[in-house]
């Protein structure tokens, strides 16, 4: 076997064991899969595979972008279970429920937003656009309960909590 073969191959088992690992890790969606099929099945199923398919693209890539998947699967988790399990019910109406999603994206938002701030660089940009990504994804299954409008609320929350979050981190700040 020649030395270029060899590489190859080492390469292939190097980029297949990189593959499985994020296969498994982007597992870490199925809290947001699960609670997007209360909501909806058909919803749960869109958003799920998006979202699944997402962590695992992150994952596989690594660096920054894949130690944002953990936090913003998080953030957007706990933002759409808030809405599901009673924060926000048909009888409080949309507004209610819109506030809530608000609320949900800031906290999320806020979450990516301080451990990305203690990043500096690139690593900072690529961190807070992939956690925010994730956690808008996560949270959304939920905030559709209040329609478009709660999705819209969610996500300006995170835009505005994570970018402020990065605004306000000290840097070298410790997570």
């Amino acid at each position: 076997m020649d030395e270029r073969t060899l590489r190859a191959r080492a390469r292939r088992a190097y980029e297949l064991a990189r593959l499985r690992r994020a296969l498994l890790g982007g597992l870490a969606a199925a809290p947001a899969v699960g609670l997007g099929f209360l909501s909806s099945p058909a919803l749960g199923l869109g958003l799920g595979g998006g979202l699944y398919a997402l962590c695992v693209a992150l994952l596989w890539w690594g660096r920054e972008p894949g130690r944002a998947v953990a936090p913003g699967v998080a953030g957007g988790t706990l933002c759409a279970g808030v809405l599901l399990f009673g924060a926000c019910s048909p009888a409080d109406g949309v507004s209610a429920c819109v506030l809530i999603s608000t609320a949900g994206g800031l906290l999320a938002g806020g979450v990516v937003g301080w451990r990305a701030g203690t990043l500096s660089g690139h690593g900072r940009r690529s961190y807070l656009g992939a956690g925010l990504l994730v956690a808008a994804l996560a949270g959304s299954a939920g905030c559709a309960l209040a329609g478009v409008i709660g999705v819209a609320g969610m996500s300006m929350g995170l835009l505005a909590a994570g970018g402020g979050a990065v605004l306000l981190t000290p840097r070298g700040a410790s997570t």
